[in-house]
């Protein structure tokens, strides 16, 4: 039977359950299992209702009001955690294999620094997915998400490699000082989409042509049948998100895309992909 924390009451503070993950509990007691409550020690007994064990399954559960709960998942290196309802910030920051679900909202800083691994959120996210953390270099750096809802400011900020999918619409900035990999927003995306940066491909398939301000990017062309796009939408609709084939068709197979290069002040060698229909 699989670990099963439920948390007992909403923690005033953030509670850091960094670390708490399959391979670094397994066969521990409960009250050998710490968490952190700002500078305090606490045994995860303490705060959660633990039912289950972790000496043979390789999934966690996480459920109760978990939005003041930070670095779920974080480091994970193999291995499932289900989160059945919202988390706070920082969940898979770090991680470099495994899967992590949630069936809710996730805070600021999801999948930051991640190097592997897969993140679904069924819900929304908040600002910097994907992105790096104030004092690191770079952001992600392979890895999946996926978000079913929209997120906030900076999606990709600083990313070097992987895939980001969202299904809503993301906030300003997003791909800010991308190095590499992919961004595909199906709703719309705020202002200055890829300032800075310099390689990396962002998708826009739920923008109009007339609603995009491309500075400082330069239109190459427009594109009907793009090999890119196409393998981004058969990967899409091999499983790797929860999004109906007609919506993928429709959102990224059947319109014509505008093909935009830049940031010109930084080479030119990122693209930005807008639909002409939406």
């Amino acid at each position: 039977m699989p670990l099963k924390l439920h948390l007992k009451t909403r923690p005033a503070h953030g509670l850091d359950v960094a670390h708490l993950v399959p391979n670094q509990i397994r066969g521990k007691a409960p009250h050998t299992i710490s968490v952190y409550a700002g500078n305090q020690t606490l045994s995860a007994a303490d705060v959660f209702e633990i039912s289950g064990s972790s000496e043979e399954d390789n999934t966690i559960y996480f459920s109760g009001d978990l939005s003041n709960v930070h670095g779920i998942g974080s480091q994970l290196n193999g291995g499932w955690i289900k989160v059945q309802g919202n988390a706070g910030p920082l969940v898979g920051h770090a991680m470099s294999a495994g899967e992590i679900t949630i069936e809710g909202n996730a805070g600021d800083y999801l999948g930051a620094e991640m190097t592997g691994g897969r993140i679904t959120v069924f819900g929304n996210a908040g600002n910097y997915v994907g992105a790096h953390r104030q004092g690191s270099k770079y952001g992600m750096n392979r890895g999946e998400i996926y978000i079913g809802g929209s997120a906030g400011e900076s999606v990709g900020r600083r990313m070097r490699r992987g895939m980001i999918v969202v299904a809503g619409d993301v906030g300003a900035l997003c791909g800010w000082e991308m190095l590499a990999g992919t961004i595909v927003v199906f709703g719309k995306a705020g202002m200055q989409t890829g300032l800075d940066m310099k390689r990396g491909t962002i998708i826009l398939a739920g923008m109009r042509i007339d609603s995009y301000q491309p500075t400082p990017f330069v239109a190459k062309g427009t594109l009907r049948h793009c090999q890119t796009i196409a393998m981004i939408a058969a990967w899409l609709k091999s499983g790797a998100c929860q999004m109906e084939d007609r919506v993928i068709d429709e959102r990224l197979l059947a319109p014509r895309f505008l093909q935009f290069h830049g940031d010109l002040n930084e080479g030119g060698r990122g693209e930005i992909f807008v639909a002409q229909q939406a």
